[in-house]
């Protein structure tokens, strides 16, 4: 990909990224690799996101109105005098029974200009029960502009209201479902959501 973009500080700059991604399948044991995407970037590119910043560094989230400023975590931190420059990421899944699965994933991103990196590591595993699904993940993440690594323990379950109904009911109900979340970082921040949804 080649790029020709224009920074908020009204600099010009022209690029390339180069992408590879390799996916492989073992039917026999049920494991899937997908290394993987390894990117590289010269170090004129940006992106078309990098372009849409109206300032050359900053701490910013994407809502559904857009770009705000807020008082957010480190990873929500950007900085275009360092474009990012090599990108390497990988994801294995092992199928372990019939309805589960365990899965681990990594990624490292340089930047050019320095010698920081962002780095990130997660871990989980997906399963159900008849018709009650669930999921623990466990995330390690560290930005390249941050001292301290965010660590992040987190369950869901979901449980179809037809799960207590007779195998003939027409309720409306049946379509919908349960789910509540839960979620513990490591300085002890927890949060939790419950809510129904459906059709």
């Amino acid at each position: 990909t080649r790029a020709n973009a224009r920074l908020p500080d009204e600099s010009r700059h022209d690029g390339q990224s180069y992408r590879f991604l390799y996916n492989k399948s073992l039917t026999e044991t049920g494991t899937n690799i997908q290394l993987i995407g390894y990117r590289y970037s010269t170090r004129g590119y940006f992106s078309f996101a990098d372009t849409a910043w109206k300032k050359m560094s900053g701490y910013s989230v994407l809502t559904q109105d857009g770009v705000i400023q807020i008082q957010p975590k480190y990873t929500d931190y950007y900085n275009l005098a360092y474009n990012k420059r090599g990108r390497v990421q990988v994801s294995i899944s092992q199928q372990t029974g019939e309805s589960s699965t365990l899965y681990l994933s990594g990624s490292h991103q340089s930047y050019w200009g320095t010698d920081r990196t962002d780095r990130q590591l997660n871990a989980g595993f997906n399963s159900s029960v008849n018709d009650i699904s669930w999921s623990l993940n466990y995330s390690l993440s560290r930005n390249a502009w941050q001292h301290e690594t965010d660590r992040i323990l987190s369950f869901d379950v979901s449980i179809p209201f037809s799960h207590w109904m007779r195998s003939d009911s027409t309720s409306a109900w049946r379509n919908a479902s349960a789910r509540y979340s839960q979620t513990l970082e490591a300085h002890g921040q927890a949060a939790s959501t419950a809510g129904l949804y459906g059709t």
